[in-house]
C-alpha cells in the first residue's frame, strides 16, 4: 500500500524554500516553456501544410508572384521557414533548460532549509529524546530520508512539472484544432483519475 502525502505537507515543502516570487517566476517560465514547445508543433504542421498545398498546380501561380495564400501566417520562402524554426528550436532550448534549472534550485533550496531546521531542532532537543530514540534511527533521518528529499523528489517534481504543463498544453492544442475531442479527452481523464487512485490505494 502506498502512502498518500497530504497537501498541507506539500505546501510546507514549497514554503520552506524560496519566496512566492521566485515560486512564481518558476510557473511562468514553465507555461512559456510549454507554450513555445506546442506553438513550434504548430508551425511544423503548418509548414508542412504549406508546403503540400504549393505543391498543388492551383497555388503555383500565386507562389511564384509572392502573392500570400488567405489565412497563411508563415513565410513563404523555405528559407525563411527553416530560419524561424531553427530559432524556435534554440529558443526552445533555452527555455527547457531554464526551467530544468529554476525547478532544481527551488527544490535544492527547499532541501537544505528543512535539513537546517530539523538539524536545528535536533541540537536543542533534550537528553530525554537522544533516551528514548536510537542512534540508529536518528542517523537514519539524516541519511537516507534526507536522501530522499535530496535527490527524489527533485526528480519526482521535475517529472510532475513537465506531465502537467504538457497534459494541459495537449489539452489545449486539441481544442484549438478539432474542439469536438475534448468530450472524450475529458473521459479519457476522468478515467484515468480513477484508474491511479484505485493504484495508490492497492
Amino acid at each position: 500500500t502506498m502512502a498518500l502525502v497530504g497537501v498541507k505537507v506539500i505546501g510546507q515543502y514549497f514554503t520552506s524554500g524560496p519566496s512566492v516570487l521566485f515560486i512564481t517566476i518558476a510557473i511562468i517560465v514553465s507555461l512559456l516553456s510549454q507554450a513555445l514547445w506546442h506553438f513550434t508543433d504548430l508551425w511544423l504542421a503548418a509548414w508542412a501544410q504549406q508546403s503540400e498545398e504549393y505543391s498543388n498546380e492551383k497555388y503555383r501561380y500565386q507562389f511564384f508572384n509572392n502573392q500570400p495564400l488567405a489565412g497563411s501566417l508563415l513565410l513563404y520562402s523555405d528559407d525563411e521557414n527553416l530560419s524561424v524554426y531553427a530559432g524556435l528550436i534554440i529558443l526552445l532550448f533555452v527555455t527547457i533548460f531554464t526551467r530544468m534549472l529554476i525547478c532544481s534550485f527551488l527544490c535544492l533550496k527547499c532541501s537544505i532549509n528543512l535539513h537546517d531546521k530539523s538539524f536545528k531542532s535536533l541540537l536543542r532537543s533534550p537528553v530525554s529524546f537522544f533516551e528514548q530514540n536510537p542512534i540508529g534511527r536518528i542517523l537514519n533521518r539524516y541519511t537516507r530520508d534526507m536522501s530522499i528529499v535530496d535527490i527524489l523528489i527533485p526528480r519526482t517534481i521535475n517529472e510532475l512539472n513537465i506531465t502537467i504543463f504538457e497534459g494541459f498544453g495537449t489539452i489545449l492544442v486539441i481544442v484549438i484544432i478539432k474542439w469536438p475531442m475534448i468530450f472524450p479527452t475529458i473521459i479519457l481523464a476522468i478515467i484515468c483519475c480513477l484508474v491511479r487512485e484505485y493504484y495508490s490505494r492497492t
